[in-house]
């Protein structure tokens, strides 16, 4: 059964400007994994989500972050894990490369310490 999934933008600067974007599609699915990586250690989560085409929003959080240390690769493209990533729409996913099989995230960390990292896929429905 199709989900909708809300999402949200807020971005202010002190004393500055301030913007708000929102909206939701509906989802014909959606996939949650929880990557769990010891420290100077890397580990691989499958899960499903289809071909990136298919994919709509992709959210990637962890319980630490580090431009140095900590990294995911997803279809051999590796991306520092230094912030929260967000990838809404062809135009962001689209990195990953047209027709990628996203269906496996490996997590890198360099760290001493372990990680979690949570992966949201959401698949827009036709």
């Amino acid at each position: 059964m199709p989900s909708i999934v809300n999402w949200s933008i807020d971005a202010a600067v002190g004393g500055g400007p301030a913007m708000a974007v929102a909206n939701s599609f509906l989802a014909e699915a959606y996939s949650v994994v929880e990557v769990v990586v010891d420290g100077a250690d890397a580990a691989t989560e499958p899960f499903q989500a289809g071909t990136i085409d298919e994919v709509t929003l992709m959210l990637i959080t962890s319980s630490h972050y580090d431009a140095d240390d900590l990294s995911f690769t997803l279809n051999g493209i590796e991306v520092a894990l230094d912030q929260p990533q967000l990838y809404l729409g062809a135009g962001m996913l689209s990195r990953f490369g047209a027709g990628a099989d996203v269906s496996e995230i490996t997590v890198t960390n360099d760290l001493a310490d372990q990680v979690t990292v949570t992966v949201l896929i959401g698949r827009a429905a036709s």
